[in-house]
């Protein structure tokens, strides 16, 4: 899926998004980017969706987020 957003008075793409995900058997990808603007930025994303290793994830994300 992918959304752009595009100003008419400056004539320029002001917003762009692209998701795309998909379910194997017991993971799920997911990977969202934002290519301009001041939000630029991507997460990759792999998750279980057993019950076993529902706490089982691993995520990718520019700029990354510490806490």
């Amino acid at each position: 899926m992918g959304n752009i957003n595009y100003d008419v008075k400056t004539t320029k793409i002001s917003y762009s998004t692209l998701a795309l995900s998909r379910d194997m058997h017991c993971w799920a990808l997911s990977f969202n980017w934002i290519p301009i603007g001041v939000n630029k930025s991507f997460l990759f994303s792999i998750r279980s969706t057993s019950n076993m290793f529902k706490d089982a994830k691993l995520d990718f994300r520019k700029p990354p987020i510490f806490f």
